[in-house]
């Protein structure tokens, strides 16, 4: 009989996967090159980000992804997904303990979508009229987060992040009611390292 595999479980094996690749790492995994995937505000909704790194304590990334608006808002069927860019600066902690890896970050580029539905009755033609609008939101967003690095051969090495921080809408939109959203990262990493 096949037992449900549960959220708690998986939550168990990834960290079980992330001790046993830590347990073998040999030293700091200093980057040259940052290639991940994953979900977030560093990645544009699913997507994809590089990040180089001129010194081991500072890297400048920008990512690209596919934003689904229209399953964030399927009561709007007027609503479109949307490509959203981002580009920024990571800083990380001048810390010794390895595999972590702890940043800050600040970008600027899409946050998300938002979507309006108005209804209103026109008493001089005595019609209801409707107005439908939706806009792809952007602004800076400040991020505090970590990566686990593991190495896996020579001048190559994997990971894991994962972020959480603050986005500012700057769009100037009347209807908007909100513009500080709640903002992660989520993501899978592999490392070009130095020599």
């Amino acid at each position: 009989m096949l037992r449900e595999f549960s959220f708690p479980r998986l939550i168990l094996l990834v960290l079980g996967i992330i001790l046993i690749f830590s347990i073998q790492s040999n030293g700091q995994v200093n980057p040259l090159l940052t290639l991940s995937c994953g979900y977030g505000q560093s990645f544009g909704g699913f997507g994809v980000s590089g990040q180089i790194h001129p010194i081991p304590e500072i890297g400048l990334h920008a990512g690209v992804g596919y934003f689904p608006a229209s399953a964030l808002f399927p009561e709007y069927d007027f609503v479109e997904d949307a490509i959203l860019f981002n580009f920024g600066i990571r800083a990380y902690a001048p810390l010794e303990i390895d595999p972590i890896y702890l940043y800050g970050d600040l970008l600027f580029g899409g946050i998300g979508v938002q979507a309006e539905q108005w209804y209103y009755y026109d008493y001089w033609s005595g019609n209801y009229y409707y107005s439908e609008e939706s806009k792809v939101l952007i602004g800076p967003s400040a991020l505090v987060g970590g990566e686990i690095r593991f190495e896996l051969s020579d001048n190559i090495a994997g990971g894991f992040m994962g972020a959480l921080g603050l986005a500012y809408a700057i769009n100037d939109i009347d209807w908007l009611d909100q513009k500080i959203f709640l903002t992660l990262d989520v993501g899978v990493c592999l490392y070009i390292t130095r020599p």
